[in-house]
């Protein structure tokens, strides 16, 4: 039976890239070298935003020449062109998928688990993804609404169960602070968001195709963003920066009379964004795959993406033992700024990237 891919809304893809993004802030790990609490933490946050959306300035620049599908771009340039982009960002999105897995599996057992074994982790969120890829993205978009949804939730039920224990004293001028660490702040966090890269793949796929749909999603992020980093300086203080996943510690001290400690709705929310995060960046390695090899289905090359990914996930789950100090340089910013300048304006370059009048771009 011939797949019929369908298109989604841009308020959906909003959303859907809001919840995934949540998977890095919710469990976000401070760096000792790097942290920064208080006012200035909350202005890195903003200044992060804005720098996401100057990184944006080559894509809208790409899009108005060439289109809005970039692996069409590519390819229409050469052949051996579109096979380097589309493998160099097929290895990004299976490399994403195993660090996901990775944190996921980390997070469980060093939480709540203590003495569960780690594949079982590794299984069931690898399986979970699998279909969710399968199903494709527009099934990820439905669930991403609803978990937007309980997101709200869940955050206002913690910022009303902690109102009582804020404290502004924490917070002060954020120009009196090290402007050197703040800016390092402000670049960690932007080139951190590796949903940009997925938002360039998936852009394709709205139905609008407007460019203000970067700009919710960017300030949606950052709004939550700043609120959780205000409520996790505001109670914890400079603490903080002394816990390993400081947002599960702030939802340990939320308590309801009628809900009891609110920490189990904070996994919950966070075990969502897990598996939506897993499933769209194996959908979208899948997608990689099948431009290399057309003739593949969907369901096949999902089940290739996620035996490599198990695979890699497998050999450093133990500790994350590969992701501890590659991370961020090998997966974050080299490829960030790859993908986000460098291919978008190199593409832009070449006359026969740009799109033919008229003619739709491919979906898988």
């Amino acid at each position: 039976m011939a797949e019929k891919a369908y298109d989604i809304s841009g308020v959906q893809l909003v959303l859907l890239l809001f919840v995934t993004r949540l998977f890095t802030i919710l469990t976000f790990v401070p760096k000792s070298d790097v942290a920064i609490s208080g006012s200035a933490a909350l202005l890195a946050i903003l200044l992060s935003g804005i720098l996401g959306l100057v990184f944006f300035l080559p894509f809208f620049w790409f899009q108005k020449k060439c289109g809005e599908n970039l692996l069409d771009a590519v390819f229409r340039v050469g052949k051996a062109y579109g096979w380097v982009v589309s493998v160099l960002l097929w290895l990004f999105c299976l490399y994403v998928v195993s660090y996901t897995i990775s944190h996921f599996t980390f997070f469980m057992t060093s939480t709540f688990y203590d003495d569960a074994k780690p594949w079982l982790f590794l299984i069931l969120l690898i399986l979970a993804a699998a279909y969710g890829a399968v199903l494709g993205v527009e099934a990820c978009a439905r669930l991403g609404a609803l978990a937007f949804a309980l997101v709200l939730v869940v955050t206002l039920l913690i910022g009303c169960a902690l109102f009582s224990q804020i404290d502004l004293i924490y917070f002060t001028n954020p120009l009196r602070e090290n402007w050197k660490t703040i800016s390092q702040n402000v670049f960690f966090t932007a080139t951190n968001n590796t949903e940009c890269i997925l938002f360039l793949l998936l852009f394709s796929r709205t139905k609008e195709k407007k460019k203000r749909t970067v700009v919710w999603w960017l300030l949606s992020i950052t709004i939550m963003y700043e609120l959780l980093a205000f409520l996790t300086q505001a109670v914890l203080g400079n603490y903080s920066n002394a816990r390993l996943f400081p947002l599960h510690t702030l939802a340990t001290l939320a308590r309801f009379s009628d809900f009891g400690r609110l920490d189990l709705l904070h996994a919950a929310v966070w075990i969502f964004c897990a598996f939506l995060r897993a499933s769209i960046f194996l959908y979208s390695a899948s997608v990689c795959l099948r431009r290399l090899f057309p003739k593949l289905g969907r369901g096949w090359a999902v089940s290739i993406c996620a035996l490599i990914s198990v695979a890699v996930t497998a050999a450093s789950v133990q500790g994350m033992l590969i992701w501890k100090e590659s991370y961020h340089v090998v997966v974050e910013t080299v490829p960030f700024l790859i993908f986000m300048a460098l291919f978008p304006i190199l593409t832009g370059l070449f006359p026969r990237a740009k799109k033919p009048d008229g003619q739709e771009g491919k979906k898988v």
